[in-house]
């Protein structure tokens, strides 16, 4: 499963993005040319894509245009979970 790490980076003047999954002993990552590059854990990886805080909202909100919901699915994933449970609840106490 691919992951994602913002990280501030002053000295960039921006934050820094790392694109990455991991298997075993190996870390696969996208560079900053957004080509896949795969390293042995521990070993150098390239810096990550620079991006100031307007561009990071651009992202976010072509993520959004695309049906790519992060929050909006934590909620919804959150609500159903406590809907299952108030389910049990009552069969528990047999309302």
């Amino acid at each position: 499963m691919w992951k994602a790490k913002i990280y501030d980076n002053p000295a960039m003047m921006g934050k820094e993005v790392f694109i990455y999954r991991e298997d075993g002993e190996k870390i696969t990552f996208v560079s900053k040319d957004f080509t896949e590059v795969t390293v042995t854990r521990g070993g150098v990886i390239d810096r990550g894509l620079i991006l100031n805080e307007e561009q990071l909202r651009a992202l976010a909100q072509a993520l959004g245009e695309v049906g790519l919901h992060p929050e909006k699915e934590y909620i919804e994933g959150k609500f159903e979970a406590t809907v299952e449970h108030l389910s049990d609840l009552r069969k528990l106490l047999k309302l």
